[in-house]
C-alpha cells in the first residue's frame, strides 16, 4: 500500500515546480531589470502546457 500513495504523490511534483516557476517568473517581471528573464521563463512554461 505505501507503495501507491508514494506513486500518487509523484505525479504532483512537477505542477509544484511549475507553480514555483511562474510565480519567480511574474516575480522578476515586476522588476525592469528582471522583466526580459521573466518574459523567457513565462515563455517557457506556455510552451510547457501547450505540449
Amino acid at each position: 500500500m505505501p507503495d501507491a500513495i508514494e506513486t500518487e504523490l509523484s505525479g504532483t511534483e512537477g505542477w509544484w515546480a511549475g507553480f514555483i516557476w511562474v510565480g519567480v517568473a511574474l516575480l522578476l517581471c515586476i522588476s525592469v531589470i528582471g522583466l526580459p528573464i521573466g518574459l523567457l521563463m513565462l515563455s517557457r512554461a506556455l510552451d510547457s502546457f501547450i505540449l
